[in-house]
């Protein structure tokens, strides 16, 4: 009979420490006003190059520069944080718990600008002839002013950002307007996916913590460069992305 008791005890105290973290509240859910300012810069030049001379041919020649400007800019919007730990479950635009999310990120909106000059024509070989200047190519470089859904990803201290087309975007993307960007640069017409980190005088370990105002900033510069004109000449590239998201509790 005492063994059973004491095996019972046993059982119940074993249980009740299995059960301890199990059975902890996680913490409330946290409500935000966030906002979101970044801008990516890109620019590119080719010096000028020609082709060797050859008999009597004439001699192609070819230069440009190039960049782009993308700014892009959010209201004030409410974010309900729900869960806890370094991943939450975010909602955008409501503070309700019952209320479905009323997007998937931040609405945001954009000004996208860009520019591209490429010259080309024909020198005279060694027979001699005429200086040609071909016509310019048609493009359709301009500004644009799309609409985004900012995409924000906690993990503790670190917010991995993407910014995205909004479902109800009707600005049209670039098909002749050329650019050249680093390789980082995933794609001209996509700002990829940036990780910042939050301010260092918060000392909070996630969304969950003590800070009236959380401000999470990710800057990067990139360049390289590729070779132009059948490897005659080259395009040296760079670009630059920055962000900053801030989030204010809201009582």
């Amino acid at each position: 009979m005492k063994r059973s008791l004491s095996v019972l005890i046993a059982l119940l105290a074993f249980g009740a420490i299995a059960a301890g973290p199990a059975a902890a509240k996680p913490p409330k859910p946290v409500k935000f006003l966030a906002t979101f300012s970044g801008e990516r810069h890109i620019a590119w030049n080719e010096p000028r190059w020609e082709t060797a001379d050859r008999q009597c041919d004439a001699k192609n020649w070819e230069y440009g520069e190039g960049e782009e400007t993308w700014q892009v800019q959010s209201r004030s919007v409410k974010v309900l944080a729900v869960g806890g730990g370094a991943s939450p479950l975010l909602k955008f635009g409501t503070w309700s718990e019952r209320e479905p999310s009323a997007t998937f990120g931040l609405e945001a909106a954009g000004h996208l600008k860009r520019r591209s000059d490429i010259f080309r024509g024909k020198a005279p070989g060694l027979c001699g002839g005429e200086y040609v200047v071909d016509p310019p190519a048609k493009t359709d470089c301009g500004e644009r002013l799309p609409k985004h859904l900012v995409v924000p990803a906690f993990d503790g201290r670190k917010l991995a950002v993407e910014v995205l087309d909004a479902p109800d975007n009707e600005a049209p993307g670039f098909s002749s307007c050329t650019i050249f960007a680093p390789k980082e640069v995933r794609s001209p017409d996509s700002w990829g996916r940036h990780t910042g980190v939050l301010d260092r005088k918060v000392k909070d370990r996630n969304l969950f913590g003590r800070a009236k105002t959380l401000t999470f900033h990710f800057r990067d510069t990139w360049d390289g460069e590729q070779p132009a004109g059948n490897g005659l000449g080259h395009i040296a590239k760079e670009a630059t992305v920055e962000w900053t998201l801030t989030l204010t509790r809201v009582k």
